[in-house]
């Protein structure tokens, strides 16, 4: 299998409809669709020109689409069980918004400590095993999760391999 370089940007203040046509000139064989901000996919009346546009360069592009799944304010780690469903439905909500696009992988943050947690972090990394959840939920629809680590900042989980395979197992 030849190796796809893919473009990903967190930039909510450009729309991306303004740059997506540019990538496979630009040499680009891939795009990681950010789920949320500007990037956000909805489904329904929402769903609007972004999700068109999307469909637009499924189909007529040769670019390999990946997602990954909102980032911000989500913490699939939270001890606060109402948070961590929260987390765990909006994660859930972006892969059945995005997956008819989505040719194989979407990327899911591991979590972070909150002052809590960090106390108990047995628990948060209990919760962020529950991952499982969201990965079934992934196949069901014909797609991977893969699990990005983080940079060294402490509150950060998923910082060092062993983090992630304390995670993943």
């Amino acid at each position: 299998m030849k190796a796809k370089i893919s473009f990903s940007s967190v930039n909510a203040t450009s729309d991306p409809v303004n740059w997506i046509y540019k990538l496979e000139d630009a040499g680009f064989q891939g795009w990681e669709i950010v789920g949320e901000g500007l990037q956000k996919l909805e489904k329904g009346k929402n769903g609007g020109e972004f999700r068109e546009r999307v469909r637009e360069i499924h189909e007529t592009t040769n670019l390999f689409l990946s997602l990954h799944t909102p980032l911000s304010d989500i913490n699939i780690a939270s001890v606060n069980e109402r948070i961590w469903a929260e987390c765990v439905r909006q994660l859930k909500e972006s892969i059945e918004n995005a997956y008819e696009f989505i040719d194989d992988i979407c990327v899911v943050h591991p979590g972070f400590f909150s002052p809590l947690s960090v106390q108990t972090p047995e628990k948060a990394f209990q919760k962020a095993i529950a991952l499982t959840e969201v990965c079934e939920f992934a196949a069901d629809r014909g797609l991977r999760v893969a699990v990005e680590n983080l940079t060294s900042a402490n509150m950060l989980m998923g910082r060092f391999p062993d983090e992630l395979v304390k995670i993943v197992r």
